[in-house]
């Protein structure tokens, strides 16, 4: 029975994620006009597709290189092949957080170990949120919203309490606290020890990785490199369609964007993404129908990597059946 009715909790679960998104766009494409849309859409100029196109391999190159910085041990290579991969399946699945779960899976196949892919993936993911909110900062004080809108505050807390996170478990007492509380639970719940000892093994690697300054300080590198670019990539679109306000107004709008997407609500941020759009790219001045143009040419590259991802999925699939 218990079966059946956790069966019946994911039917409803994914209904939901599957409505959520129906709805919001329906209203959206009923608010607004789609031929608008559309002559805003393709007035995107040719050379903007074209650097946008060269930002997003840069951004792709970027991350891949901000996890190889915190995981050597695997190849530049699958590097790159499990950041496109699990780019496509992040589509179809709810929020980012699924997505950098996919990306702990496909690092940790191979070696039946996902100890070290968990620990890499939870600092380049924390490192990589501290140098997006810096950036953040940086773009609503040069913009003068710092001091004038509740964001700033929000920003420098949120960045605090990151920039705190890392350094804590190195603390003897603090780690101390989170094994001491760890242990009670499995003590408590002995089905669950499995998963304790995963998070010990993970925190401890997070500790490990953490202590090496030239993995830190290659992360937040290649991190600012990436938002930098994957930021320019959509500001391209919003140039072209001849609204050209601060680009450093796209720095805490990339972030805003990113919270956003992150939140597990529609598969593939269906419906969140248009929403974030719409309301972030207002408070700049875009019209609804500007900033949903803007979505549509994001959508695009998104689909442009999900094709390629997929497609490299099947090809390796392939091999390996032809290699047995």
């Amino acid at each position: 029975m218990s079966i059946i009715s956790y069966k019946y909790k994911n039917v409803i679960k994914i209904a939901i994620r599957i409505c959520i998104p129906f709805i919001i766009l329906v209203y959206v494409f009923a608010t607004n006009d789609i031929r608008v849309i559309m002559r805003y859409f393709t007035h995107i100029s040719p050379i903007a597709w074209m650097i946008s196109c060269v930002m997003l391999a840069l951004s792709v190159i970027f991350t891949a290189f901000r996890l190889w910085a915190v995981l050597p041990i695997s190849t530049f290579s699958n590097i790159v092949y499990v950041t496109l991969v699990s780019g496509a399946y992040a589509f179809i699945l709810p929020g980012q957080v699924a997505a950098e779960g996919m990306r702990v899976y496909m690092l940790g196949r191979n070696e039946k170990s996902y100890n070290k892919p968990s620990a890499a993936i939870i600092v380049n993911k924390v490192l990589g949120l501290i140098v997006l909110l810096l950036l953040g900062i940086l773009g609503l004080t040069v913009t003068g919203r710092l001091t004038t809108s509740i964001m700033g505050l929000v920003f420098l807390i949120t960045t605090a309490g990151l920039c705190l996170f890392l350094p804590s478990i190195h603390i003897p007492f603090v780690y101390k606290f989170i094994c001491a509380v760890i242990t009670l639970i499995e003590a408590r719940f002995p089905k669950v020890e499995k998963v304790c000892g995963y998070i010990i093994r993970t925190t401890d690697n997070m500790r490990n990785y953490t202590r090496q300054k030239g993995i830190v300080a290659k992360n937040l590198l290649f991190c600012l490199l990436f938002h930098l670019s994957h930021t320019a990539m959509v500001a391209a679109f919003t140039f072209s369609i001849g609204h050209g306000f601060m680009y450093f107004d796209w720095l805490w709008i990339h972030a805003l964007v990113t919270f956003a997407f992150m939140l597990p609500i529609t598969f593939g941020n269906a419906g969140v993404r248009e929403l974030s759009f719409i309301a972030f790219l207002s408070m700049v001045g875009l019209y609804p129908e500007q900033a949903l143009a803007v979505s549509f040419g994001y959508l695009t590259l998104q689909l442009f990597v999900i094709v390629i991802g997929f497609a490299l999925e099947i090809l390796v699939k392939i091999r390996k059946g032809n290699m047995k």
